[in-house]
């Protein structure tokens, strides 16, 4: 699933984690990853904990968000 759908996490060169938001139950991390092509994307991982162990259930691809001037 990741391969065809994330192509960009699957073949990543480097990934940096941004905020997240945690309220022990749920979390939602950010996350950059910068993809073979070098290309850089934001993805906001939703996490769900499920005992001892977070379990991703969802992936969302965010827009850019740029201003020119």
């Amino acid at each position: 699933m990741v391969r065809r759908g994330y192509p960009a996490i699957a073949q990543s060169a480097s990934a940096t984690f941004g905020l997240t938001f945690d309220n022990g139950d749920e979390a939602v991390v950010n996350v950059r990853v910068v993809g073979a092509d070098q290309e850089a994307v934001t993805y906001q991982y939703l996490l769900r904990r499920s005992g001892e162990v977070w379990r991703i259930t969802g992936v969302v691809l965010l827009k850019e968000q740029t201003t020119e001037v």
